[in-house]
């Protein structure tokens, strides 16, 4: 599984309850994480993911523009982080540092997945994209 994480504007301030990031309590972004990767991590024999965010404005990596392909980890040679539950407190560390932006962007996402999916050929591994976002599309062609 690699995941992704929508950090546009439209998702609303971590501060508002209405928020898909809100910082009160297991937000709606959470939830998916624990309820789909839950489901995958037990087949995937290291446990270990590729998580990026996009559409956001990664200061936890020095970057004070929107970027719409980050690794959430600060390494893009290897975006990995350990277990859903390891995602999910990087997830929890590093939204506070990251400022909503947009507009929501998907090409760089899915080019980095479609690296990341043509370096595991050969392997014989199913790979999923768990692409956590709401609102419209700008780049859909």
């Amino acid at each position: 599984m690699v995941g992704a994480i929508d950090y546009t504007a439209s998702n609303g301030e971590p501060s508002n309850p209405n928020s898909l990031h809100y910082m009160g309590g297991n937000n709606q972004y959470e939830a998916a994480l624990f309820n789909v990767g839950g489901i995958v991590e037990p087949y995937d024999n290291d446990r270990s993911f590729p998580v990026f965010g996009f559409g956001g404005i990664p200061r936890h990596l020095g970057i004070n523009g929107v970027n719409h392909c980050f690794a959430m980890n600060g390494n893009s040679a290897n975006p990995d982080i350990v277990g859903v539950q390891g995602i999910v407190e990087m997830y929890r560390s590093t939204l506070p540092q990251i400022g909503l932006g947009g507009p929501t962007l998907f090409a760089p996402l899915l080019t980095e997945f479609k690296n990341y999916v043509q370096s595991t050929m050969g392997m014989n591994q199913y790979q999923i994209l768990l692409l956590l976002t709401d609102g419209v599309i700008h780049d859909m062609p």
